[in-house]
């Protein structure tokens, strides 16, 4: 059980620190100008099915538990929108 916990310590930070690259931050912004406003979008399919796959399996209990992962999905496709409309903004 103590090695789950630390795998996944150390897999959180492999993440965080690699959101942080400027590699990966170039990659983020040439992906906003490649998909445009579907980028904006992805982040909405997946809350979609996540939520559909809890309620099929789990129930309406399980619903209440993704809810902030929910109000993140939704935050960020907002911020992602802006930020696409801010890139087209200065295209041009």
């Amino acid at each position: 059980m103590e090695n789950k916990i630390w795998v996944s310590a150390i897999l959180l930070i492999i993440i965080l620190a690699t959101g942080a690259t400027p590699t990966y931050k170039n990659y983020h912004y040439w992906l906003q100008r490649k998909l445009g406003y579907w980028n904006a979008l992805v982040p909405i399919a997946i809350l979609v099915v996540m939520n559909l796959v809890a309620w099929i399996w789990s129930g309406k209990v399980t619903l209440l538990f993704l809810l902030p992962v929910d109000l993140v999905f939704i935050f960020d496709s907002i911020i992602t929108y802006f930020e696409i409309s801010h890139i087209k903004r200065n295209k041009y």
